[in-house]
């Protein structure tokens, strides 16, 4: 079963992730790590200064090591971001610093290939802006990005029919039961 989280930055997935896993609950669980700090780990730009060659190796690089992992014959897979995520952030980039307009085949083939990998997921669980901005090296500081980011995930996923889950403004704990009990089909 693939499980994605959806949510900009800084809104507790990966704490919800960490405790999902930590807590036993799922057995049989595998978990996928960011991909955009690995493409920055590589000298790639990413967040406001993403470039569309480092957005794009974000977008595949998530998309590769998900299916890698999946492929593991894992009961479950947890992913704490969509490919959907980033094409959010790759939206934002487009009409905000790159200037593109929507019909750019860059923005095009991209939707294409994240809508096609979305089909892969059995839950997706949206986590919205609720909590407050928790700066590091890696993260945008700027709530403003992270609230737009997020309102556009939120909007093309209902666009294009995306399925989800809004994960409630609850602890990391909370929200973790919350999910299990989503997945498993107690709720």
């Amino acid at each position: 079963m693939r499980i994605g989280f959806l949510g900009s930055h800084s809104t507790g997935k990966t704490s919800v992730a960490d405790e999902i896993v930590r807590s036993r609950l799922l057995d049989d669980i595998a978990f996928v790590p960011s991909t955009a700090r690995k493409i920055n780990s590589y000298g790639y730009p990413i967040n406001q200064q993403a470039t569309p060659v480092s957005q794009f190796l974000v977008t595949v690089s998530r998309m590769v090591d998900e299916d890698t992992i999946a492929s593991g014959h894992h009961k479950y897979t947890v992913s704490d971001r969509t490919p959907l995520d980033s094409l959010a952030y790759t939206h934002w980039q487009a009409n905000n610093v790159w200037n593109m307009q929507a019909d750019d085949p860059y923005l095009t083939y991209s939707r294409e290939l994240v809508l096609t990998h979305m089909k892969k997921y059995d839950h997706v669980f949206f986590f919205p802006v609720t909590w407050g901005l928790v700066a590091d090296a890696i993260r945008s500081d700027s709530e403003k990005y992270r609230v737009e980011v997020g309102g556009l995930m939120k909007s093309l996923a209902d666009f294009y029919g995306v399925q989800y889950h809004t994960v409630p403004d609850v602890s990391p704990m909370g929200r973790a039961a919350y999910i299990i009990d989503v997945v498993t089909g107690a709720i």
